[in-house]
Formats: C-alpha cells, structure tokens, sequence
C-alpha cells in the first residue's frame, strides 16, 4: 500500500567455544524487520526474521537496557532463543503458497 519497510540484515557463526549465535549492534530504531542468517557449520545459512514488534517486546521483558552500539541477541546451537519467536525463511518455497 505504498508504505516504505525497512530491513536490517545480521549474521552469525556458531561460536565454537560458546555454542551460541551472537547477533550484535541491533538498533531497533533502524528497522520494521529483521533478518537474521545463522551461517550453519552443516546446513549452511539459515535464515529468520522477525518484527519490530517481537523486538521491542523481547526489549521490554528480558534485556531493556542496550549497550553502546544497539543490543546482543543469543540463539542456541539449534537457532532458538526460548524468548522471541522468529519465522524461518524455506529457500526451497515448498510449503509456500503462491
């Protein structure tokens, strides 16, 4: 309907000490949607997104207070964090109605 959307893309490795994706330096007033490609040791990227809305409500609840350069998002090894929920993108598009 005209109406302009904005996206941030962030990456992250599986951090072989930690075990965890770090996604860094989210600003949350730079985006409607963020992406999120979680580069996979075996299953390559993968990539998720979220709304501004889950963002802010992930801000409000667990981590309201953002360090210098924007807010530290983890994931576990398995690309979940049990307190946003994000939708994973099928690069195949099966499953996807056209």
């Amino acid at each position: 309907n005209g109406r302009i959307v904005r996206c941030e893309v962030k990456s992250s490795l599986l951090g072989p000490k930690s075990n965890k994706y770090c996604f860094q330096k989210i600003k949350p007033t730079e985006f409607d949607i963020l992406f999120l490609a979680f580069v996979h040791p075996t299953e390559g990227v993968v990539v998720k997104s979220c709304g501004i809305r889950t963002i802010r409500q992930w801000i409000a609840e667990y981590d309201p207070t953002p360090n210098e350069n924007g807010y530290n998002i983890y994931f576990n090894a398995t690309m979940i964090n049990e307190k946003m929920r994000t939708v994973t993108w099928n690069p195949t598009g099966e499953g996807v109605a056209a």
